[in-house]
This record gives structure tokens, sequence and C-alpha cells, in this order.
């Protein structure tokens, strides 16, 4: 992949902002102080945008967090804990701090305040990519670009870690690392391949970032730029070569997010690891998170996060980010900064195959990743909990089964609510020995290929119909399972997936986002941990399908 270069210069950026009727001082956008209806005696973490003071170019690390310090009334809590969490230098001028309402309406008064912001909890949106997109064809963009699968480039990953012992992140054919580059390293080592790891939680900067329970940035970071793995496969599914989108680029990690806040990622540690990554000289950052639905941002004033990736445009460094898991509703898109590349998701004309047989003959071909073997050809008698139009039960959540007699038969159960793994735990729990797993309207024809614990098939909305109109009709309704293993050619593809968020966004000059697309539905890359009915904890070589707007390279 060769080196990415931004689309506008700062000049014209500054132009779109005039457009834009934002206000701008020092480079910097000013957002609003907002205190969400909160409490005005409530602590919490604000990010603060304060004016660069002079000669601030010359200030060394210690006076510029004097400087943030002047801001605040105190040092300390009264727990003892610091109130000031980072002092930002590259990504905006500010810091982030505990404070209270109350105490910043306080700070509005002081000289040099620009404006504040809660800091929210922003949430984390293969074997065959490389050659679906003919990268590595005798024309593809591994042959002709500049940069010969992505050598020399440094890919800042920012999410919820790394699990360095992976042969994804194995050093084999990488070139010399970049002349200067002294990043931190907060793993028991880094090598040629992973040169630099790093944490920000609340202020915590020294933190390993090992991804050993949530596995997200693992995967990211593989899709990105994971190193050449021969016989990759989820059991035993898509064998094949595994390859990121730039498998020689090199990566830095920057752990944000943290599964004490439900996987989540806090947003004054994602600019303080987006300052330092523009301290360490990263060439691209790879954010693949968002604001929750019913915080997307309405303005620049609302998205301190975009302030910094502007300032990371400036430095020469390219911001790619997701367009959101909120589709297919309009205006849902996370991220519309016009300096961002924002990227939504498509399938893949690859199907890990499970087809659903019903006792009238008719079949309908679903997915699954896990395969099992030791499936007799014997039809099961099929049942529908949710029948009765019971929510809890259409959707099979916890306890939903109780008092229902599923053993030894195919569950029918909605998406949603819970993971599609977690469901089929709920259905092998009650006894249940196989689950049809149905889209409704919205999802549509997106399927996934999930690593199941039990017999499952995913199947399209469509076909979900078919199947409960024969049960409905039928006075004894059977069905039996029955596995394809991977297959390609299924049309049609690539086709956008449901879940990736739309634009437009009002409030970016009206500029076009997503701008492009990318694979991103059960996409094969890096797992920390073994997958499937009978894991057995930490593995080097285990893969996984997952689907989102995160999972684009």
């Amino acid at each position: 992949m060769g080196e990415f270069k931004c689309g506008f210069t700062s000049f014209s950026v500054l132009l779109l902002f005039i457009s834009f009727n934002l206000v701008l001082v020092h480079g910097q956008l000013l957002p609003i102080v907002n205190d969400y209806g909160e409490n005005t005696s409530q602590i919490q973490i604000y990010i603060v945008h304060v004016l660069k003071p002079v000669g601030s170019n010359f200030l060394s690390a210690e006076d510029l967090e004097n400087w943030h310090m002047s801001f605040l009334p105190n040092t300390t809590l009264d727990t003892g804990e610091p109130r000031l969490l980072y002092s930002y230098k590259e990504a905006i001028s500010g810091f982030a701090a505990r404070l209270t309402p109350t105490e910043v309406r306080a700070i509005e008064n002081m000289d040099g305040f620009l404006g504040a912001e809660p800091s929210q909890r922003l949430e984390l949106q293969t074997t065959y990519t490389h050659e679906l997109l003919n990268l590595s064809t005798l024309f593809g963009a591994w042959s002709t670009s500049n940069s010969f699968y992505g050598e020399g480039i440094v890919i800042g990953v920012l999410d919820t870690g790394i699990h360095f012992p992976h042969p994804s992140f194995d050093d084999s054919g990488m070139p010399p690392r970049p002349s200067g580059w002294n990043a931190s390293c907060y793993l028991p080592s880094c090598n040629g391949k992973v040169i630099g790891a790093q944490s920000f939680k609340y202020g915590n900067t020294t933190i390993p970032p090992t991804d050993i329970d949530q596995g997200h940035g693992t995967h990211v970071a593989g899709i990105a730029a994971g190193n050449f793995v021969d016989n990759a496969e989820v059991l035993g599914q898509a064998l094949g070569r595994a390859a990121g989108m730039a498998p020689r680029a090199f990566i830095s990690v920057y752990k944000v997010c943290w599964s004490e806040i439900t996987i989540g990622c806090e947003k004054s540690g994602v600019i303080a690891a987006i300052d330092k990554a523009m301290q360490d000289g990263v060439h691209i950052l790879q954010m693949s998170f968002g604001a929750p639905k019913k915080f997307l941002p309405t303005s620049f004033e609302e998205d301190s996060v975009a302030v910094a990736t502007y300032s990371a445009m400036q430095k020469g460094i390219f911001p790619c980010t997701t367009a959101g898991n909120n589709g297919p509703d309009p205006r849902t898109l996370s991220h519309a900064a016009p300096w961002d590349m924002v990227v939504g998701a498509t399938s893949t004309d690859r199907r890990i195959r499970a087809t659903v047989t019903l006792g009238n003959g008719k079949q309908f071909h679903g997915e699954t990743a896990y395969q099992p073997n030791t499936v007799t050809n014997k039809f099961l008698p099929l049942v529908f909990p949710g029948s009765n139009g019971q929510e809890d039960q259409q959707f099979c959540k916890n306890n939903s089964l109780n008092g229902i007699n599923v053993r030894g038969k195919i569950v029918m159960c909605y998406i949603g609510n819970l993971k599609n793994i977690e469901k089929g735990d709920i259905v092998r729990n009650a006894g249940g020995a196989g689950m049809i797993l149905m889209n409704f309207y919205i999802p549509g024809f997106t399927t996934s290929s999930d690593a199941h614990h039990l017999p499952v098939s995913h199947v399209s909305d469509k076909d979900a119909i078919e199947i409960k109109n024969y049960f409905a009709n039928s006075s004894s309704p059977t069905a039996k399972i029955t596995f394809g293993g991977t297959i390609f050619g299924a049309r049609p593809a690539p086709a956008l997936a449901y879940f990736s968020s739309r634009g437009p966004a009002g409030y970016n000059g009206n500029i076009v986002k997503p701008d492009v697309t990318a694979p991103g539905v059960n996409i094969l890359s890096a797992w920390p941990v073994e997958v499937g009915p009978f894991p057995s904890g930490l593995k080097t070589k285990t893969f996984n399908f997952l689907s989102g707007t995160s999972m684009l390279g």
C-alpha cells in the first residue's frame, strides 16, 4: 500500500471551515460547554480547550502542563486522585481533567478559556480479502505502489490493545525501523513489526496494552497490517494464507478501549493517544470506534476527536476511521470530518454455508463457522418460542426459554439484543440441539459466520419469513441443519451491510461520507483466544470472523 496523502491543503480546509460558519482560533475548533444535564456537583472528566500560551512551540512538556494546571481549582480531588489526566501537546490546545459542571463554569471566566465538553464513551464499531480486492495480482496495489506491501509505513492502531504473541505480528521479512523512531513499549518486548505499545486509561499510560479479553484490537491490527500467516482458518473454514492490507507496515499500538467501561473508549484517552501518536511520528491513524447512536455529533463543536484528527492531518498524518455501525438509517455517521477517511462496510462473495432443510423439502442457505461432522442427517422437531409474540422469547434472551421444552429440538430465534453466540449458548443450555438464527427486515440479507457452540444456521429475512410460514402451517414442523463448508461466488457481492452507517451529515458542508466502502462482513483476522464450542484459553495462532465497520483495513 502506498503512503496515503491528504486530499486537501491546510489552506483549503480553512476555506471549508469558513463555509461551515465555525470559529477557529489558532487552528482549533471551539467546542461549547455542555453538561448534558448532569448533576452540577458530580465529578466527571471534561476535555477543556484553551488558548495556546505565547511561545507554546518552545515550551517544555512540564511548562505546558503547568499552564493547563493553572485553570484547575486545585491539583487533587478529596479522594487523592489527580485532577489533571492529560495535558495535550499536539492534538488539541487543552487538557482533560476531573471537574464538576460548576467548576467548569468557573473556568469559563478565566483568560484563555475557549470551551469544554464532557468526555463521552465511544463504542467499538483475511485469507481472501486481498485477493477479492486484486491487491496481489500483477497490476494490483501490492505490486504497483511505491511502498511494497506498505513497507516503511507506521500505522497507529487506537483500539483495545494487541495480543502480541500472534504470528500475524511476527517480524519476519520486515524492513528496518524508521530512522529516529523512539515510541514507548509497555509490552514485555516489542519487535520489528510492533514498534510501539502504549495505554491511555484515565491518565495512566504505563498499563501493558495487552488484548486477552476483548480481541477487537488484535483483529483490527491484523486486518490493517498483519504479516503473512500460512494455513489460517476458523474452525477449519476459509483456509488460506492470511495477510493484512499492508503486511509489511509497522504497527504502533495505543490502547484506548477497556472492558471496565463495557468495552468502551473514553474520549479524553483517545485524544491523548492521537496526541502521542503525532509525537511518535505515525503515518496513519486507524480508529475503529465512534459515538453511540444517541450521542452522534451534530456539529464539530461536539467532536473533539475531529479537532484532534484535523491537527494530525496538518502534520501529514492520514486519519482513517469508521462510518459506524448505526445503519441502515440515514444521518447515522459516527464520523464525518472532511479530513478523515470514513469507511463503510460491504460483504464479500465468500460464505461459510449452513443449510436449513425443512420437513417439506425446502432448503435455505445460511451461515456459521462451526460445522461439526457429528451431526446426523436426521430431521428434528422445530420450535419457535417467540411465536406467541413475546419479545424475550422471540430473541431468545436470558431465561426466556425457562419452562419451554426445547430439548433435542431446533430452536428459531431472531437476531438482536444479545450477541449471536450468546443466544446459541442459551439454547444449548436449555437442551436445544440446534438454532436457526433469523434476520428481520432491517438486517435483510446480511448474515454472520460466527464461531457458534452448537449447530446453527443464520438465515436472511426473506428465508426467515418462509421458515416461519412453514412452522405456522405445519402440525408437526421439523428441520435439519447440514453444512457445506466454505463457498465462493455468492451473489450479490459486494453488497452494503445493513449495519453500515449512512450519510449525509448536515454539519460537514454536505461533503459526501462515507468516502469509500470495503469488505467488513465475516472478515478473518487474528484473535487472542480459541473460538468454538471447546475453547482452551490463550493461543498463538487463532483466527476469528468478525463483522463491522471496524473490520476495514
